[in-house]
């Protein structure tokens, strides 16, 4: 469980992040998922 509410507080943080700032990576790893 609390490695479930790490991943979920991980992406809410990610989706929070200005799309500007989102690197190359992180876009790769929002089109794998």
């Amino acid at each position: 469980m609390d490695r479930l509410v790490k991943m979920t507080v991980w992406f809410l943080s990610r989706s929070r992040k200005n799309p500007t700032q989102i690197s190359p990576s992180t876009d790769k790893v929002t089109q794998s998922r």
